[in-house]
C-alpha cells in the first residue's frame, strides 16, 4: 500500500511504538502535489500539518510592492514550521507555500497532529528540531540581507546551486529575485553584466554557468 511505503520513510513513523503506528496510519492522508501548484495561501486556515516526502515546497513571502522573498524550502522528512505555528496559536497561515518539484506529502489533521504533540515525546522532539532548523535559517537569512551586498548574494546564489545542477539552473530572473530578496529588475541587470563578463549565459528559463572562475574571483 502506497501510504505505508511512504510512512516507512519518515522518522516520525520509525519511532512510533505498534500501537502509535496504527493511529498514524489510520490518520494519514497522501497529497501529491505538481510543480508550480500551491500548497498553501496567505491567510488559508491550517486544517492540516504535512511532513513532505519527496519533492520540495517554497516558503514565500510576498510584499504589496509585488516583491517577494523566500524564507525556506521545506525538504524531504521535514514539515513546514509555520503551519506547526499556526496550529498552535490558532492563526492563519501568515505566507504562501508553493511545489517547487513534483512532490509527495504526507498530511495528518491538525486535531490529531496536535493531540500527538500533546502526548508522544517523539512527534514534541521532531517539532522542536524542525523549529531550531527554521530559526537557524531565518538567522542566517537576516544576517545576509542586511551585511551582504545584493551582487555578493547573487554569485554565491549561481555558484552554490550551479554545483547542485551542473552549471545549468532552470529558473527564471523572478524566482531568483525571490530567493536573494530582491527586484527581478534588478536581479535581470546584475545577471546581464555577469554575461558581458563571460561568466554566464542566459537563456530563456534557464542560466548557464560558463565560468566558475569569474563569479569566484568578483568574491574576492
Amino acid at each position: 500500500m502506497l501510504k505505508i511505503e511512504l510512512l516507512k520513510k519518515l522518522p516520525l513513523y520509525q519511532e512510533a511504538s505498534s500501537r502509535q503506528k496504527g493511529e498514524i496510519e489510520a490518520a494519514a492522508m497522501v497529497a501529491e502535489l505538481s510543480r508550480g501548484q500551491y500548497y498553501f495561501h496567505e491567510g488559508d486556515v491550517c486544517a492540516n500539518i504535512a511532513v513532505v516526502v519527496d519533492g520540495r515546497i517554497r516558503v514565500f513571502k510576498m510584499g504589496e510592492s509585488g516583491r517577494g522573498i523566500t524564507l525556506y524550502n521545506v525538504e524531504p522528512r521535514e514539515t513546514c514550521i509555520l503551519t506547526t505555528f499556526c496550529l498552535l496559536s490558532n492563526r492563519h497561515y501568515p505566507a504562501t507555500a508553493q511545489a517547487e518539484l513534483d512532490t509527495r506529502a504526507l498530511i495528518f489533521p491538525a486535531p490529531v497532529f496536535r493531540n500527538w504533540m500533546n502526548d508522544w515525546p517523539f512527534v514534541r522532539s521532531f517539532i522542536f528540531a524542525t523549529m531550531g532548523e527554521r530559526v537557524a535559517d531565518m538567522m542566517a537569512l537576516i544576517e545576509e540581507i542586511t551585511f551582504k551586498k545584493l551582487d555578493r548574494r547573487l554569485i554565491e546564489f549561481l555558484l552554490e546551486n550551479g554545483k547542485k545542477q551542473s552549471n545549468i539552473l532552470e529558473i527564471t530572473h523572478e524566482k531568483i529575485a525571490m530567493q536573494v530578496g530582491s527586484a527581478r529588475e534588478v536581479i535581470s541587470r546584475l545577471l546581464k553584466e555577469f554575461e558581458r563578463l563571460g561568466a554566464i549565459e542566459l537563456r530563456r528559463g534557464q542560466i548557464v554557468i560558463k565560468n566558475m572562475r569569474v563569479l569566484q574571483d568578483s568574491l574576492k
